[in-house]
């Protein structure tokens, strides 16, 4: 299991990883039961037998499985899953194996995500943000129109959020896609006036948020979508980080003017609510971008 581990650290890709400082353990279970240690520190990455005092990850299986993870670069992930991988800490770290290690022989990219629906990963984001889109025109129209459009985008949340969990990942915004509209309806249905004023402002504040917290990881939220377009060099390349921190900082400002705007209408200029669906065109610039980030990428 150590030569299996130290052929992946032969992989591993310095400017993927970052600063980041961890310690991995791998528990190997069965005839050839054994611990190692996969340690990623100040851009090296090193291999040792034995146990872990901190480790980040602790990941269970038989060797065999291992190998599928270490030599075959499968995703770890799934492999958790299916129940053949048991993975305790940080994993995230797993996640993002594929990145740390990638292998030399991929020419092309993954494009499609897990699961049997085969939509390509940039795609999903859109895909998000389709609840969204729901909410903002249901807004717009009488009562029963948006009593129907709610739970329209409660059930198109809660339907594409477990899509992602069991079959590829679950993101910030997937989350966000998930929890807004389901406290949407609560709150219509507790007090119909104050969710049709305030509901749309604190929701799209909330996923502006979300946005821009994730610019200060080595992953801003898009690259969580558009990853599966690109090979594992590719996307440890400078200009696929920076080409997708701008499309994220775009769609974080834009959800937080428009969120501002809603809230200034409700708030101080209540007879100016017919520029609230003016207010779109402050996403036409994040749309842009991400529709063209893969020519962005590469001037980047």
């Amino acid at each position: 299991m150590r030569n299996e581990l130290e052929r992946m650290a032969e992989r591993f890709h310095p400017r993927a990883a970052g600063n980041l400082q961890a310690e991995i353990e791998f528990v190997a279970v069965g005839e050839q039961e054994g611990y190692y240690v996969l340690s990623i520190s100040d851009g090296q990455c090193s291999v040792w037998e034995g146990r872990a005092q901190h480790p980040k990850l602790r990941v269970k299986a038989s060797p065999e499985v291992l190998r599928r993870l270490t030599d075959d670069g499968e995703d770890g992930e799934r492999l958790v899953r299916e129940g053949r991988i048991r993975a305790t800490g940080e994993l995230a770290l797993l996640r993002r194996f594929r990145e740390f290690f990638p292998l030399e022989r991929e020419e092309r990219p993954p494009r499609y995500p897990g699961g049997p629906v085969k939509v390509r990963g940039d795609l999903w984001f859109w895909f998000a943000l389709f609840p969204w889109v729901l909410l903002w025109f249901s807004l717009e129209r009488d009562a029963p129109t948006l009593h129907a459009g709610l739970w329209f985008a409660a059930v198109a949340g809660m339907v594409f959020f477990f899509y992602r969990w069991l079959y590829i990942e679950v993101t910030l915004l997937d989350w966000s896609t998930l929890i807004v509209p389901l406290a949407m309806v609560g709150g219509y249905l507790a007090d119909p006036a104050f969710t049709e004023r305030f509901g749309l402002p604190l929701g799209f504040a909330a996923l502006a948020v979300c946005l821009l917290l994730s610019l200060r990881s080595s992953t801003p939220l898009t690259s969580r979508y558009t990853q599966w377009n690109y090979t594992f060099q590719e996307r440890s390349k400078t200009a696929f980080t920076r080409s997708n921190a701008l499309a994220t900082l775009l769609w974080g400002l834009a959800f937080l003017l428009v969120g501002a705007g809603l809230l200034a209408v409700v708030v101080l200029f209540p007879g100016l609510a017919w520029i609230r669906p003016l207010l779109s065109v402050l996403f036409v610039p994040p749309v842009a971008v991400t529709l063209f980030l893969p020519s962005i990428a590469r001037t980047l």
